[in-house]
Order: structure tokens, then sequence, then C-alpha cells
């Protein structure tokens, strides 16, 4: 009777318990996660200006980054960097004038200003490396307003092509930016090479993620690669499928999570059911209750 109290007694715990995180805590907490089933319905007009506000403090807080910088100071520290005669690191933002009738986005400055402030606090990962901007466009006599302006911070790169590219894809046109601005990469002669587009934030630490990420590679490669093939230039994509670029509902993965789980919960119930029959309590089962294990009371010994 006892364990029959018991059972009912935990099973409204457990009840309540998630009835609590799903629907009171996450609702509130994931209430503006885009890719989430809490996210908010709004409409279109209302989504376009929460992404606007959020952009407007995200671009203040890079305008005032530069309005600390001495900009003299920083085109001279930048320019001498660009004459190493080699270099670790050599790391370019790709950039093209973006049309905005009405809205100016600073997405270049804000991906410049968080790169720099990464770019001055390491000193370690990579001793020697160089900064530069790749103002890259397809044609006309367009001029890019916002890197015109970073460029009294640092020396900008520009390739402007008069090739009509009017019947080339995006993706065509986005791999010839990156091969304009990996050749003026590679004139730094460097080790390593970042090119990042100006529509990506870097996140904090970048470089020396970047380090254990390149010596993960290093150490992983077979000893039977010679040395001369172990130095050709080789890339590694750091972003995810755009499938994944939230939440993804791609099957195979999920048939893998599942058998993933399918292996995991029966070691964690093996291992209370060991705990529950040694210590012979029932705050064991209260704690399988709440992992999501089921414990048949006459599994438990009198």
């Amino acid at each position: 009777m006892d364990l029959i109290h018991s059972k009912i007694q935990m099973t409204f715990f457990v009840i309540l318990f998630y009835g609590i995180t799903f629907f009171c805590l996450l609702p509130i907490i994931l209430k503006d996660w885009s890719f989430s089933l809490y996210f908010q319905d709004l409409s279109k007009v209302e989504l376009q200006e929460r992404a606007r506000k959020l952009n407007d403090v995200h671009l203040a807080i890079a305008n005032e980054y530069l309005g600390n910088l001495d900009a003299q100071v920083s085109y001279r520290y930048h320019q001498n960097l660009q004459s190493q005669e080699s270099v670790d690191l050599a790391i370019g933002i790709t950039t093209i004038p973006r049309k905005h009738d009405i809205y100016n986005t600073g997405y270049l400055t804000q991906t410049f200003t968080k790169l720099h402030e990464e770019f001055l606090m390491d000193n370690q990962s990579f001793p020697r490396k160089v900064l530069f901007i790749c103002d890259v466009f397809d044609s006309g006599p367009e001029i890019h307003e916002e890197a015109q302006a970073l460029n009294d911070y640092i020396p900008i790169f520009r390739e402007h092509r008069s090739t009509d590219f009017s019947t080339i894809n995006d993706e065509e046109k986005h791999k010839m930016h990156y091969v304009q601005c990996m050749r003026k990469a590679l004139s730094f002669k460097p080790k390593h090479v970042l090119l990042i587009d100006d529509d990506t934030i870097p996140r904090k630490n970048i470089f020396s993620k970047m380090r254990y990420l390149i010596d993960k590679i290093e150490s992983s490669m077979p000893k039977t690669i010679p040395q001369k093939l172990q130095d050709k230039l080789v890339y590694t994509k750091l972003y995810y499928p755009q499938k994944w670029s939230g939440f993804g509902n791609d099957y195979k993965t999920l048939f893998e999570l599942l058998a993933i789980g399918s292996m995991g919960a029966p070691l964690v119930g093996t291992l209370i059911l060991m705990a529950v029959k040694k210590s012979k309590r029932i705050s064991h089962q209260n704690l399988a209750y709440i992992l999501g294990e089921y414990v048949h009371p006459y599994m438990i010994p009198n």
C-alpha cells in the first residue's frame, strides 16, 4: 500500500515538474528564439522592427568602439603589420556594397570592430597576423561608403572588376569574390588564412579556438602522408550547413539521435536500478522518475 501511495506521489511530482517546465518556464525563456516552437507569432513588420532595434543596439556599440580608436594610429598600426615579410595568419573581411534604400545595417562596421577587438586581444594563438578589408563588387561606378569610412582606420584592398556577371549565379559570384580576396591574403605569405563575410560576427576568443582547431587537424593527419603534402593548402568552412543554421528536420540525424538515446537510456536505467537495489530506499526511485526512467514497484526489494 505504501508503494502504491509513493508511486502516486512520484507520478504527481513528475507531471508537475514537466508541466512547469514546458508550460511555464520554456514559453518565457524561448519566446524570442526564432526556431523554437514557443516563438511568438509576430507579423512580418513586427519581426523586421524587432530585428532593426536589435541591430541598432549592436551598431551603436560598434560605433562607440570606433569612437574610442585613434584613426591615424590605427591606420599606421595595420599598415606596418601588412609590411611584414610573412605572417602566421592573414585575416580578410570580404565585402560588397549593400543596397538599402532606407535602412543602413552597418554589417561591415559591426564585423570589423568585433574582429578588431579580438585581433588586439590575442597575442599567443597567432603572434604575427594581419587584418585587411577586401572590397569587391561586380561592376559599375558604385562606391562602398561604409568601407570608405573604415579606410580611415585600416588600409582597404579594392578589386573592382568590369566584367559582366549578370549571367552568373550568386554562388559563383561569391566564389570569385573569395578568390580575389584569397590572392590578396596570400600576398602576405601567411601560414594560414581566415576569410570572413561582412555579415558574420566572430565569436569571442575566435583565434584561440582557431588555433585549437588547426592543432587538432594537424595532429589527426596520418603519419603516412608526406610532409610536403601536409603543408599544402587545405580549407575548413567554419559554419553549419544551411539546413542546420537553426534546427533542421533531417531524418537521418533524427534517427542518429534516437539511436544514441536508446543506448544511453538503458545504461542510466541500469545504474539507477543498481543503486536502488543496494540502498533499498524509495528516494532512489524518486530519482529514477525525475530522470525519466520508470522503475516498477515489484522490481524494488522489500
